[in-house]
């Protein structure tokens, strides 16, 4: 159900109700001890709120991570996040779910799920902002802003096939990224940044599957999931990696994807918790091929690529290779060395992603140095705030991207809301 527009100016409008949007018209119609509350409009193109929120961890909702910090971000700046998550920390994300009467659950790795459909969640924000009096308006496509003479912010929709004008005196952008088309996700938000003078990154799909060369030893494993270990920034972590026809996926590959960037390879140990160089010597793996090894240590149809990999290693180094049948107590330092390398150093260079209809999440968008990290306003716009995954913040899988967007929108609907003295609040 979409609410009547609201005779302008209000005080605060909101394009986008996702979770950013939702979470930002929540904190900006809050009760004022001095003054009356806000008259907040939230508008955005979908039929619907959080049609992208509706859909994450399969319905069911990773909402937040236990870890959330800096650490778990990427973008040109991951501490940016910091304000923000102090204020807006996972004790209240989980408070979200107790005020609502919803249950949850913790899972591996620190993430929280709820136990019913994320749409639960969704429903009740948009329920308590209509309580609060906040106007929800969908159908309005955003297609241009600006800033009036007086200090106005002018939006102009696309509603039905007629144009329609909104007036605000704060306006915050919450419009997302293009990840999930199908949802009706698009990069609208970007040009609307641009238009007030901030620069912004391309967005580039991330959380997708990494596609590998057709004839590579590592496709056709499709359906085997093993735990491995990868490099994540400053971080390592283990984590299972699903082979696909086509590339690597599961946690693991989707992680790799935050950082990875065309033509770079992504370094994958396939046995993070057993190093091969301190078992090479012991006389039960001595007695065995490094085959026979590969095989012992991990399923036959990974140990039979792992094998062949080796082989290509050896053609392309200028390490002999060993005798066919050799085995490992035969071996010289630089064969066992090159066998731990293809074991626990594989560089993998993917041909790409499967693109932004299958990520995710997106990477890239508002560059986050011409933005207050304490409130999110824009440093070139007065009265401008931007929030969720417009900014150039993305967080790696388990929760962090839905948790960023409740927290910035928190931030920036805090401080689009102080910023309003009650003389100057719209009767």
């Amino acid at each position: 159900m979409t609410d009547t527009l609201p005779t302008p100016p209000c005080d605060i409008l909101i394009l986008g109700a996702g979770a950013a949007g939702l979470m930002a018209a929540l904190e900006a119609s809050a009760p004022r001890r001095n003054g009356p509350a806000p008259r907040v409009t939230v508008a955005d193109a979908a039929p619907v709120a959080g049609r992208k929120m509706r859909l994450a961890g399969g319905g069911m909702g990773n909402l937040t991570n236990l870890q959330a910090g800096p650490a778990w971000y990427v973008g040109e700046d991951p501490a940016f996040v910091r304000p923000a998550l102090r204020r807006f920390p996972p004790r209240a994300a989980l408070g979200l779910f107790e005020r609502y009467g919803l249950r949850w659950e913790q899972r591996d790795f620190d993430q929280i799920f709820g136990l019913q459909p994320m749409a639960r969640l969704v429903e009740a924000m948009v329920a308590d902002a209509r309580s609060r009096g906040v106007r929800l308006c969908f159908g309005l496509r955003a297609r241009s802003a600006s800033r009036t003479a007086d200090g106005l912010f002018d939006v102009t929709f696309e509603s039905g096939g007629r144009s329609v004008s909104l007036t605000a005196r704060r306006l915050i952008l919450a419009l997302g990224s293009p990840a999930w088309p199908s949802c009706g996700a698009t990069d609208s938000g970007l040009a609307l940044a641009r238009g007030f003078g901030h620069r912004c990154l391309p967005f580039r799909p991330v959380l997708a599957l990494l596609v590998l060369p057709d004839r590579h030893p590592l496709r056709g494993l499709q359906g085997i999931s093993v735990n491995v270990g990868i490099a994540a920034g400053t971080q390592r972590l283990v984590r299972p990696l699903l082979f696909t026809h086509r590339g690597i996926s599961g946690p693991a590959g989707l992680i790799a994807s935050c950082f990875w960037r065309p033509g770079q390879a992504v370094c994958v140990d396939f046995l993070p918790d057993s190093p091969l160089r301190d078992m090479l010597d012991t006389p039960a793996c001595a007695r065995l091929t490094a085959h026979g090894l590969l095989r012992r240590l991990l399923t036959a149809r990974l140990a039979d690529a792992l094998d062949a990999l080796l082989r290509q290693a050896f053609a392309g180094s200028g390490t002999p290779a060993p005798p066919s049948g050799a085995q490992l107590a035969q071996w010289n330092r630089a064969q066992r060395a090159l066998l731990c390398e293809t074991v626990h150093a594989q560089r993998l260079t993917p041909t790409g992603t499967e693109g932004m209809a299958r990520a995710e999440a997106a990477a890239g968008g508002v560059r986050t140095g011409d933005v207050d990290a304490r409130t999110l306003e824009s440093r070139l716009t007065p009265g401008l705030y931007l929030a969720g995954e417009l900014l150039d913040v993305t967080g790696l899988l388990g929760g962090f991207n839905l948790h960023w967007a409740l927290a910035s929108g928190q931030a920036a609907g805090l401080a689009a809301r102080r910023s309003l003295t009650p003389d100057r609040t719209a009767r």
